[in-house]
């Protein structure tokens, strides 16, 4: 569970409005105010800072009490030493966030010296300030300090994390031919940006349209561009707002469903604390099955239990469901945190019966598993979840998920899940990018008062498409500004069942951004895609997340990036070869007369009415390759189709189910048939040859001697090579970078197989 509850409304409207702004020289505002009698502080051992058992748990009077309005000198150091000891033994982030070169231990020695060289009562809220301060270099929208007030509300309240908030030009942005428009005027040039990376697809007046998107955590300085119109050449100043969306309107409940010609969901919290509720919400998805479109409204839903988004998405379709792996610790810290969060959870009486029920075990649960411990304590258990659907068939309908900057922590692991579906639509705007160390717990402060959680799980994870972003969120794949952003929600949803519409948007969509673009930084892709009349939408569905997919990992991976593609999608084999014809200068088409595509060339990519989602991965992954080598691949074919295969094999559909290593002799197709010689398949005319007469041995060759060149030397290694032939003839490269030859790999393989 990566548990934010109501958190993350305090979180990024003004997480990181401090007193304090740097991390040495910070001066707490001393107080005046008379101090309160000073609560029992926590005993730790003059060597350590590991808690003895129970010293963090909390009482039940002791959730609801009113933070103090100062404390002595010595109280805030009794107080920052349970911080120390939570964070030293009960957060999830300490050695991954040391890993980047970040010194808990000056951190934590730097701010005690601080604070034992003031001379006076320190305000509660100037030490809350100083503790967001000192921590502001983890980024972590789950490490958050708050006190209460005398309404029991959770104030001041801050987390280390911080939101790139997403501002719109204040333009009617059109692009055609290559040339953009502001407000129908073709834009000459911009001072030095390039707008590019800023183009994002939305829905506007009942159709796909362009905005620019600027993410940032404080407005943006406005643009000073040169436009063309009939008077001639003149400066235009664009400026950028924040999106409009307004939050969802609540009536008390987190869950309710309207029922219609398109079904709408909302959601407006995952917390266990409404136990029922959620129990609704996931049974709802068995009736959601049959509907070509529905929508899910997860506007301000701050997380809570992913289990209920995991159990949704398990009741409405049939397939596997990944999670990011996850390392979650156990130490008396944490399970104490479990103690405080059940306790406190039971205390406030806004439980229905089965989450009453829920959290009593908790509890009892943790108490039990703390008296067994031990003082050093500190272990890690290791998971790789996925779960299968409990329903026979795969959805075939379209998700709308409705999102917006509150959609934190859980609520993002729900857009996570909503997009291994076949056909999702994530709308609205970047979500807040709270999730790496999640499932929080909590800890009382007792001299001041404050209470701090800090997250007891780490995700992470090789595919970058289950892991949040921190602080950028999940990108919506249509943006929308609106007032009203449901009402668009739901005109999408009607375009969906409109062909025509459909496949407009569709199309729309082929924006691929890469890691960096989320904040607003770097270039994005953007595929023209050409249509012929009779390609069923769905088709260009399928194609369109089969581009998406294979571009962001082939640029993680290849950290390059090819010229923009003309991405043409056939329904009929006669148009395709007409195009081969006439657009790439083929004169000899009769071996895509049956089946078959060939790579992306001039800028062209073909789509042919049979070629699968695997092979789109496959054809543009030589895109992606021949950027890095130029017209290397026609010597080095083995290599050129083996690299092409693997990557999609293995990242596009996952084939083997993640068994990648060790090979599997079971892999070859053939057992007992001799294998080609990689020196026989190296040049163009040798691989032309073979595929001719025995496609399907040679590419699966070519995989295989790929797959063995990473298990033996790993991926990096692989792309080195790809470079090192912008010079070099194959089997120099192969020398020089791993110290074989083609008939060195070869006796490895025949050994093998």
């Amino acid at each position: 569970m990566r548990d934010l509850a109501t958190l993350v409304h305090c979180a990024i409207a003004a997480v990181i409005a401090v007193a304090c702004v740097s991390l040495i020289g910070c001066k707490l505002q001393v107080a005046q105010a008379p101090l309160a009698p000073p609560p029992q502080a926590i005993t730790t051992t003059a060597d350590s800072v590991g808690p003895r058992v129970h010293s963090l748990k909390v009482r039940e009077h002791e959730c609801g009490e009113t933070s103090a309005s100062a404390i002595t000198v010595p109280e805030a150091l009794s107080d920052f030493a349970i911080v120390e000891t939570v964070l030293r033994t009960g957060y999830a982030g300490y050695e991954v966030i040391a890993a980047q070169e970040n010194d808990w231990d000056e951190v934590f020695a730097s701010a005690r010296k601080r604070l034992g060289q003031l001379d006076g009562p320190i305000a509660v809220e100037s030490f809350h300030s100083f503790l967001l301060n000192t921590f502001h270099f983890a980024r972590d929208g789950h490490l958050a300090f708050w006190g209460i007030d005398s309404n029991g509300k959770w104030h001041p309240w801050g987390s280390t994390g911080s939101h790139m908030d997403a501002f719109v030009a204040d333009a009617e942005v059109t692009h055609k031919d290559g040339t953009l428009f502001f407000d129908h005027e073709p834009v000459v040039d911009c001072s030095n940006d390039n707008l590019e990376p800023l183009m994002q697809p939305a829905f506007a007046r009942g159709h796909p349209a362009s905005i620019l998107v600027r993410l940032s955590e404080t407005p943006p300085q406005p643009l000073a561009c040169r436009v063309r119109s009939a008077k001639g050449i003149s400066v235009r100043t664009v400026t950028f707002r924040q999106f409009l969306l307004s939050p969802s309107e609540s009536d008390g409940r987190v869950f309710t469903m309207t029922t219609g010609e398109i079904p709408v969901l909302r959601v407006t919290s995952f917390s266990p604390n409404h136990d029922e509720q959620m129990t609704a919400f996931v049974d709802a998805a068995k009736h959601l099955r049959k509907e070509p479109v529905f929508v899910v409204d997860l506007r301000g839903n701050g997380g809570g239990r992913d289990n209920y988004a995991r159990d949704f998405f398990l009741n409405l379709s049939a397939g596997t469901f990944h999670y990011p792996v996850i390392e979650e610790l156990e130490s008396q810290t944490t399970l104490q945190g479990t103690v405080n969060w059940a306790t406190c959870t039971l205390a406030r009486g806004e439980l229905d019966e089965a989450g009453r029920k829920d959290f009593q075990e908790t509890r009892q649960e943790a108490l039990a598993q703390l008296e067994a411990s031990s003082p050093d304590q500190r272990t890690w258990l290791l998971r790789k979840p996925k779960h299968d659907g409990v329903v026979p068939e795969p959805y075939q309908g379209t998700v709308i998920v409705l999102v917006d900057r509150m959609c934190a922590s859980a609520c993002e692991s729900f857009v996570m899940y909503s997009r291994q579906l076949p056909s999702t639509l994530v709308v609205g705007e970047n979500t807040a990018g709270v999730g790496i160390f999640g499932e929080t717990r909590r800890y009382r402060l007792p001299a001041s008062g404050l209470w701090m959680q800090a997250g007891r799980k780490w995700f992470h994870d090789t595919d970058p498409t289950r892991i949040v972003r921190e602080g950028h969120g999940e990108q919506p794949d249509l943006w929308i500004d609106r007032e009203d952003p449901l009402a668009v929600s739901l005109e999408i949803a009607r375009c969906l069942k409109t062909p025509s519409c459909a496949a407009t948007l569709a199309a729309s969509r082929l924006t691929t951004k890469d890691g960096a673009n989320a904040a607003g930084s770097s270039e994005n892709q953007r595929a023209h895609v050409v249509v012929e009349p009779g390609v069923p939408t769905e088709r260009v569905v399928a194609v369109n997340t089969a581009y998406l997919v294979a571009y962001e990992r082939l640029l993680d991976l290849t950290e390059v990036k090819p010229p923009p593609l003309n991405l043409r999608v056939y329904q009929t084999r006669d148009a395709f070869l007409a195009d081969l014809r006439h657009l790439s200068g083929f004169t000899d088409v009769s071996y895509f007369q049956v089946s078959g595509a060939p790579r992306p060339l001039g800028q062209q990519f073909y789509v042919p009415p049979d070629l699968s989602p695997e092979n789109v991965c496959h054809e543009l992954t030589h895109a992606f390759v021949d950027t890095i080598w130029g017209r290397a691949f026609k010597r080095a074919k083995w290599l050129d189709e083996g690299f092409a295969g693997y990557f999609a094999r293995r990242y596009c559909h996952d084939l083997d189910g993640g068994r990648w290593l060790p090979l599997d002799i079971s892999l070859w197709p053939r057992p007992g048939r001799e294998m080609f010689p990689l020196s026989a398949m190296t040049a163009e005319p040798q691989w032309q040859a073979f595929r001719r007469t025995d496609k399907g041995d040679v590419y699966t060759q070519a995989m295989l001697a790929v797959r063995w060149l990473v298990e033996k030397h790993g991926e990096p290694n692989l792309l080195a090579l790809i470079r090192a032939l912008q010079q070099n003839e194959l089997d120099d490269a192969l020398r020089s970078q791993f110290g074989l030859s083609s008939g060195d790999i070869d006796i490895e393989l025949r050994e093998l197989y």
